[in-house]
């Protein structure tokens, strides 16, 4: 199945509520189960929700600059990389869940920011 920018745009916003819904309150709830402090697990909920927004922005207004899917598509990557360092950061403190769901967050949204980069290339790249 080929994706389309605005099927991409819709993918990411949707992806991006769901993380900010577990990190911002379903996490938080369990941290203790988790490890990674509240307010890490907030501020990324907040990103989350930033993500969310554009991404729907450019899904409702019909956006089909690849400039646009390039943009949440670092987003996205920036994010992994942030995790990444918070993962090492907080190595001590994170539970084996924890751990597991950072790493799981880590690979699909990584995931999606390979493809949307890939698909935002001009052809023959």
């Amino acid at each position: 199945m080929q994706l389309t920018q605005r099927s991409f745009f819709l993918l990411d916003c949707l992806g991006a509520v769901l993380s900010a819904v577990l990190l911002g309150v379903v996490l938080v709830r369990f941290q203790v189960y988790i490890g990674m402090p509240v307010p890490v697990l907030y501020a990324l909920s907040s990103v989350a929700c930033g993500f969310a927004v554009y991404s729907g922005s450019c899904y409702l207004l019909r956006v089909s600059n690849t400039f646009f899917l390039r943009i949440i598509a670092v987003a996205n990557g920036t994010y992994c990389a942030v995790t990444i360092a918070l993962l090492f950061h907080f190595y001590d403190s994170l539970t084996a869940l924890g751990t597991v769901y950072f790493t799981a967050e880590i690979f699909v949204i990584g995931f999606i920011g390979m493809r949307e980069w890939r698909y935002s290339q001009p052809v023959g790249h």
